[in-house]
């Protein structure tokens, strides 16, 4: 009965931090990951990995769209994007970043891949993952945590769900 209890309290405290009204919120995810999580790829038509990695560090600097948005130390020791080109991997940049959802001050994760392709394409890879252990039907937070970057952008890109935050089936 606690563990009903618990369940019931987390998923009434996580459906109050994402407002359904909001665009994306509707793309809910019930533990994909184990956890509510949701990994998109965007591809941006005539957009380069460079333009792409610095209009994000422009969109998420002093906190990105809703300033909540905090771009995460490297592990060598930078700020932001760690450049991989040098190293003539599958990747151009990798980042991370930690948002705050309001009004509840819960933190997801979310990681950036940014890659390029063959015809000169930005290709991003992103992750969104919620902290809070037990996350469960996150009403969209998610998503939204990743919608909300993208759409501030102002580049043209096309989307496409790889795992967790599905498009929700038109109503009968």
């Amino acid at each position: 009965m606690k563990v009903a209890l618990l369940v019931v309290f987390v998923w009434i405290a996580v459906v109050q931090c994402c407002d359904p009204g909001q665009q994306g919120c509707e793309r809910v995810d019930c533990g994909s990951c184990g956890n509510a999580c949701c990994k998109l790829m965007q591809t941006f038509p005539g957009t380069s990995s460079d333009v792409l990695m610095k209009s994000l560090m422009t969109t998420m600097g002093n906190g990105g769209p809703d300033g909540n948005y905090a771009i995460q130390t490297l592990a060598e020791g930078g700020f932001g994007f760690v450049n991989l080109k040098p190293y003539n991997i599958s990747y151009d940049y990798l980042g991370q970043v930690l948002h705050t959802t309001q009004p509840c001050p819960y933190h997801d994760t979310i990681n950036f891949a940014i890659a390029s392709a063959k015809n000169g394409d930005a290709i991003l890879t992103s992750f969104s993952i919620s902290q809070f252990a037990g996350a469960l039907c996150d009403i969209g937070q998610n998503y939204w945590n990743i919608n909300t970057v993208i759409s501030n952008l102002g580049l043209n890109y096309s989307e496409e769900t790889v795992l967790g935050c599905p498009v929700p089936k038109p109503t009968q």
